[in-house]
C-alpha cells in the first residue's frame, strides 16, 4: 500500500515539474515583464528605454551580418546589461523599492479623509456610467485662483449629492471644473481652466480629443496640481498630473491610481523640505 501511494506521489510531483512548474513560470515571467513596462511607460523613462532599445536591436542587426567590432561590443553589452540598467534606471528602480509594501493610503490621515476619498470616488465612477462630462481639479501648494479665469466659490465637504448635482447636464455649473483642496474640501465649482499649450502638437493627447482633456492637461502644465477627467463621450476615466496623461484608467483602478499620483508629489515635496532643514 505505502509503495502505490509512493508511486502516486510521484507520478503528481513528476506532472508537476514537467507541466505545471513551467506554466506558472512563463506566466509569473510574463506577469513581471508587463509590470515593468506599465511602469515605464507611466514614467520620465519611457522614451530612454526605447532608446536602449533600439540601440540594441542595431548592434543585434550588425552582430548578424559579421562585423566583428560591433559583435564585440554587443557581447560586452549584454554582459553588462543588468549594471547598464541599475545605471540608467536607478531613479525608477529606486522609487520601485521605496514603493515596496507601501500603502498608498497613508496620505489619508484620518477616517474622514479616506471617507471623503470613497465618496469621491463612487460619485466618478456613477458620472462615468451615466456618460456626464466632469473635470475635478485637486490643488497642491499652488494658488489656483491665481490661474484660473472664473470660478464660484463653494466650500463644502464631499457628498455624492452635490458632485452628482454639479456635473448634471441640466446644471449650470456641469461645463466648468470643481477645484478641491488638500484637506479634501470643494472650495470652488465651474472653474474655467487654461487649455494646454502643447496638447495638439506634443502628441500626448488625440486631435479630436475634448476640451475637458486639454483643459486637465493645461492645468497640470500650468501649477502642480492633478486634474481628474470623464469623458462625456465614452465615460472614461482620465488623470493629468505633471504635464503627463494617464488616459483611460479601469474602474476598478481610479482610486489606487489617483492616490498614488496625488499624494506621491506630496510625499516627494515633504521629503525635499526636510532634506532642506
Amino acid at each position: 500500500m505505502e509503495l502505490i501511494v509512493l508511486n502516486i506521489l510521484s507520478q503528481i510531483r513528476g506532472i508537476i515539474n514537467q507541466y505545471l512548474l513551467p506554466v506558472l513560470d512563463i506566466i509569473t515571467m510574463t506577469l513581471i515583464i508587463f509590470y515593468i513596462y506599465l511602469f515605464i511607460k507611466k514614467s520620465k523613462a519611457a522614451e530612454l528605454a526605447k532608446g536602449l532599445l533600439i540601440v540594441l536591436v542595431v548592434l543585434f542587426v550588425f552582430t548578424l551580418i559579421g562585423f566583428p567590432v560591433i559583435s564585440w561590443l554587443f557581447d560586452k553589452l549584454l554582459y553588462n546589461i543588468l549594471i547598464l540598467i541599475i545605471i540608467i534606471f536607478s531613479p525608477e528602480i529606486r522609487e520601485i523599492l521605496m514603493n515596496v509594501g507601501k500603502d498608498s493610503t497613508k496620505a489619508l490621515k484620518t477616517q474622514e479623509d479616506e471617507d471623503a476619498m470613497q465618496t469621491l470616488v463612487s460619485s466618478i465612477l456613477k458620472l462615468s456610467q451615466r456618460k456626464d462630462g466632469a473635470i475635478f481639479v485637486f490643488a497642491r501648494k499652488d494658488n489656483l485662483f491665481n490661474i484660473i479665469s472664473s470660478y464660484v466659490v463653494w466650500d463644502s465637504s464631499i457628498s455624492e449629492d452635490v458632485i452628482l448635482f454639479l456635473f448634471d447636464k441640466r446644471s449650470i455649473f456641469h461645463d466648468g471644473a470643481v477645484i478641491i483642496d488638500q484637506n479634501l474640501r470643494i472650495k470652488a465649482v465651474s472653474a474655467i481652466l487654461p487649455l494646454s499649450d502643447s496638447a495638439a502638437n506634443s502628441g500626448k493627447l488625440e486631435k479630436h480629443i475634448g476640451t475637458r482633456h486639454r483643459a486637465g492637461l493645461g492645468i497640470s502644465e500650468k501649477s502642480d496640481s492633478l486634474a481628474l477627467v470623464v469623458s462625456e463621450e465614452t465615460g472614461n476615466i482620465s488623470i493629468f498630473d505633471d504635464g503627463e496623461p494617464y488616459l483611460n484608467i479601469p474602474a476598478e483602478n481610479v482610486k489606487a491610481t489617483l492616490l498614488e499620483l496625488l499624494y506621491k508629489k506630496s510625499e516627494d515635496i515633504e521629503d525635499r523640505e526636510e532634506d532642506e532643514i
